[in-house]
């Protein structure tokens, strides 16, 4: 649930919508969006109560990595259920790349948006659409969007195309 100004209102409903318009085993289930307009007199600056009603997950992927235990994982995740989820996240993005007549990029990629179910063993769930980019071809810039520790280097560098491929690169440090 977040506060929103009545501008940060199109931007949540529109992330809402593509996010419901995709259909994927690993990209969370939305429910229900949510505004609390009856009150939005009593927020500073008109700000209105905004909520997204998503399918239950357990924690992140970054929470499960360093801080299993905490959340029910009796150990780190194992490198057979790395490897699931892995695979996981190579389906997702390939199903999202090969979106048809737009594919999309989500170009925010990390552990915090990469949610576990809580079933055994655990199903990723993709979330946080809102830097994705929904077109063949995408120019880039400084603040092309996603996080800037996990930008490509090519989106440092203004006017850059960057096109899809069926390849993916997964890194582990």
């Amino acid at each position: 649930m977040a506060k929103a100004h009545p501008e940060q209102r199109a931007e949540f409903i529109s992330e809402a919508r593509h996010l419901d318009r995709f259909r994927h085993t690993n990209i969370i289930n939305l429910f229900a969006v949510a505004f609390d307009d009856k009150k939005a007199s009593a927020y500073k600056d008109d700000q209105q109560i905004c909520a997204l009603v998503l399918e239950l997950c357990r924690c992140s992927l970054h929470e499960a990595l360093y801080n299993g235990t905490e959340h029910g994982f009796k150990e780190a995740l194992a490198l057979p259920t790395r490897l699931a989820l892995l695979r996981d996240l190579g389906k997702v993005l390939y199903f999202l790349h090969n979106l048809q007549p737009h594919p999309v990029v989500h170009r925010d990629i990390k552990t915090a948006n990469l949610l576990l179910t809580p079933t055994t063993p655990p199903v990723l769930k993709l979330i946080d659409f809102g830097h994705a980019a929904f077109q063949r071809t995408s120019k880039l810039s400084k603040s092309g969007g996603g996080t800037a520790n996990y930008n490509s280097p090519e989106q440092a560098q203004e006017d850059v195309k960057v096109f899809f491929s069926p390849f993916f690169c997964c890194h582990h440090s």
